[in-house]
């Protein structure tokens, strides 16, 4: 439910809800494209915000990120529009003969890859340097953004080929609105991921790029949120979940993008899209987890005996047996599924292996 749906019924049923939800607003610090406020329900996002916490806080280091990566890359292009396999992208990383919507994927990823790189910083040339990568190689609309220039320099119009639903920023206002955006973000004090939540959206309403706006808020909220401490992030693969519902996904942002006047000001109400991005987070997050907790009984076993002797406890198949009473197969089997899982390293002494714990 958003200020706008709640305006329309309580027409009919009366205002009683629409002082309700109206008292729980925050004026956020961005103006709309015609200087509407911007907002959205605290109250409706509290709740959401404190189960994120408590997912993020139990998901480990599953050193699945590579693998990630190209999961969430893949999703994030098809969502765009990209008509390809994850098999076929794999096939073209290694033998180079690419599509359109392999150039999608692979071009989304290598832009993933950046942003999520130690010295990348999320300011006006980072957001840039992410485009430029993301649409490398396919890119649509080139009329409306000069060679050369930072941003579009025509009008884009969001459509569903019938009908114009949003018309963004004017393209002489991109470049400093946008800084000053960035400006604000830094300096408020809010919880992180309503803030990479406020800079997904913006990116999307102002559409600053002719094309790939999508492909680069998405990355750009990723990034943010590894850069201000939620660093599993990268084990997330978050477009995989947004693509499953893709239609909510842009409904979300549509209902944001509508207005409604109370009195003399005019409200534009965010909550739909910060709430439709957090929970998709929220459940992907549980999906990581889900991923993590899907132990035997004997791998279970293994690990709280390791993890009595603190991070980086070693083990071979000769001990696994003592702890175990397995069979040297099944202990050689477990080892090996614990290291694919993410919870133990391998390498090799001479003719044993040597497993060493990744966690604590």
């Amino acid at each position: 439910m958003s200020l706008y749906q709640l305006s329309e019924l309580s027409k009919i049923y009366g205002a009683e809800k629409l002082d309700d939800y109206k008292a729980n607003l925050k004026t956020t610090f961005i103006k709309g494209i015609h200087s509407e406020k911007i907002v959205y329900n605290k109250n409706i996002l509290e709740t959401l915000l404190m189960e994120m916490d408590t997912v993020y806080s139990s998901i480990i280091d599953l050193h699945l990120e590579k693998e990630v990566l190209l999961i969430d890359a893949y999703e994030s292009a098809t969502i765009e529009g990209a008509r390809t396999t994850i098999d076929e992208v794999k096939h073209i990383l290694v033998n180079n003969k690419d599509t359109k919507d392999t150039y999608m994927v692979k071009d989304t990823l290598a832009a993933s890859k950046l942003a999520y790189s130690s010295d990348f910083k999320i300011n006006l040339d980072g957001i840039c340097d992410i485009w430029k990568i993301v649409t490398q190689n396919v890119c649509e609309n080139k009329r409306q953004q000069l060679n050369g220039s930072r941003f579009r320099t025509g009008m884009v119009y969001i459509s569903n080929g019938i009908k114009v639903f949003h018309t963004p920023e004017n393209p002489k206002r991109i470049e400093n609105k946008l800084t000053l955006f960035l400006q604000r973000l830094s300096q408020l004090e809010e919880n992180v991921f309503i803030k990479a939540a406020l800079l997904h959206f913006y990116i999307v309403y102002i559409h600053p790029f002719c094309d790939g706006n999508g492909r680069t808020a998405r990355i750009c909220f990723n990034s943010y949120l590894y850069h201000n401490g939620i660093k599993n992030i990268n084990k997330v693969a978050l477009s995989k979940f947004i693509n499953k519902d893709r239609n909510n996904y842009y409904k979300s942002i549509s209902e944001s993008e509508k207005f409604v006047k109370i009195n003399s000001n005019v409200f534009m109400d965010i909550t739909p899209s910060i709430h439709y991005l957090l929970s998709t987070l929220k459940e992907a997050m549980t999906s990581t987890l889900f991923l993590q907790n899907k132990l035997s009984a004997e791998e279970k076993k293994l690990l709280t005996t390791m993890k009595k002797r603190g991070k980086n406890a070693e083990i071979t198949v000769k001990k696994c047996i003592k702890i175990l009473y397995l069979s040297e197969q099944e202990c050689r089997s477990i080892l090996n599924s614990l290291t694919n899982k993410g919870y133990l390293s391998k390498r090799k002494e001479g003719v044993k292996n040597i497993y060493t714990l990744l966690i604590s």
